[in-house]
């Protein structure tokens, strides 16, 4: 039993060293962005027809095409704000309009797969599936349930602290 004292000693003496290194890390000071800033972003042109493109890529995508149920929802605003690696400390901003779909096609079994949301990112008339995108530059699915005039998407924010201010 007086063998183990030191070993506690020495653990307990650990863990409190390492408690009070955790508490003293610095927090990030967070950064400031204006809603007139996201308001005014440049979203580029609206997507005229977007849902002509979804039926497209979905008739080039998927299995059966003709059997599949979809639903669209309009075109709406997202302002992603994102960090990178190389300046983590300074946010970067996609703005895009963002269209969200649900689609019920058959498998190759030929049964239904069940509602599935489909994401896709419209700049400038140029769409892209957001299933193509890494974790760390997908829009948040969120954005699809979200009723925010812009959906503000900061879920890949690991060092960066945002606050939105009016």
């Amino acid at each position: 039993m007086k063998a183990n004292l030191p070993a506690r000693a020495t653990l307990t003496g650990s863990f409190s060293l390492l408690l009070v290194a955790c508490a003293d890390l610095p927090q990030p000071t967070p950064i400031e962005i204006s809603m007139s800033n996201v308001r005014s972003a440049d979203y580029g042109t609206y997507p005229e027809h977007y849902e002509q493109q979804i039926h497209q890529y979905l008739n080039d995508t998927l299995l059966d095409p003709d059997s599949a149920k979809i639903r669209i929802a309009p075109p709406r605003k997202v302002f992603k704000i994102y960090e990178t690696d190389d300046r983590p400390s300074q946010p970067k901003y996609y703005p895009c309009y963002l269209v969200c779909a649900e689609v019920n096609a058959k498998n190759t079994y030929g049964g239904y797969t069940g509602w599935q949301t489909k994401r896709y990112r419209f700049t400038n008339g140029s769409m892209e599936d957001e299933q193509n995108f890494s974790y760390q530059n997908s829009i948040d699915s969120d954005a699809c349930y979200s009723e925010d005039e812009i959906f503000i998407d900061t879920q890949n924010l690991d060092k960066l602290k945002v606050n939105i201010v009016p």
